[in-house]
């Protein structure tokens, strides 16, 4: 049986998907093919510190994924809280929380209308009409509006920086660009081998 967890994760890794390019992928599971996508999944399901975190909708439409938004990415945002509360990375977490704005907006890449059914729709879409061009305004916005964000989570100025830059990458790169942002900017090199960089041995000229 699916978990909230797994229902909130397939959620956004739907709306990643739509607004990359990825509609050809009739499936979420055909979509994780994706690398970017994939490296944002694996992220994410650390972050909500269960392996088993991965969406059983695989073979569902990515479309059948994404109503009702609003309501289902509460797990992950009450795992932001605990998180944060424990300084621990939210880096995917947030990511995750600006990838679902960013859909709820109502258009793809190329402009092409999206149909956002949620009950916050008409709020989310005044909040983007009236704060467009303001980054933090329009992050203020969606953290002022009740029902969406806890009230822990709204009055923490880290959330919110990370929130704003996040959406700020995605509108200003596309999804495509900003899942690869991420990768690079999350990638854990503590791992490599560095024993191939020897001092410097060129012989003086």
């Amino acid at each position: 049986m699916e978990t909230a967890q797994q229902s909130a994760a397939a959620l956004v890794l739907s709306c990643a998907a739509l607004l990359s390019g990825q509609h050809h992928s009739t499936a979420l599971q055909s979509a994780l093919v994706y690398p970017a996508l994939a490296d944002f999944a694996r992220g994410l399901y650390r972050e909500l510190a269960s392996s088993a975190a991965a969406p059983e909708q695989g073979t569902q439409p990515l479309g059948a994924l994404l109503s009702q938004g609003s309501a289902r990415l509460q797990p992950l945002l009450i795992t932001t809280v605990a998180r944060l509360e424990q300084q621990q990375s939210v880096e995917y977490l947030c990511f995750a929380s600006a990838c679902w704005l960013r859909y709820s907006m109502g258009f793809d890449g190329k402009g092409d209308t999206l149909v956002v059914e949620d009950a916050l729709a008409d709020q989310l879409m005044q909040n983007r009409l009236e704060r467009w061009d303001h980054i933090d305004e329009l992050t203020a916005g969606y953290l002022a509006i009740d029902g969406l964000f806890p009230a822990p989570l709204a009055a923490q100025p880290a959330f919110a920086e990370r929130l704003a830059y996040w959406l700020c990458v995605i509108l200003a790169n596309g999804m495509g660009t900003a899942l690869q942002i991420l990768s690079i900017e999350c990638r854990d090199y503590s791992a490599r081998d560095f024993s191939t960089f020897a001092s410097d041995k060129r012989t003086p000229a």
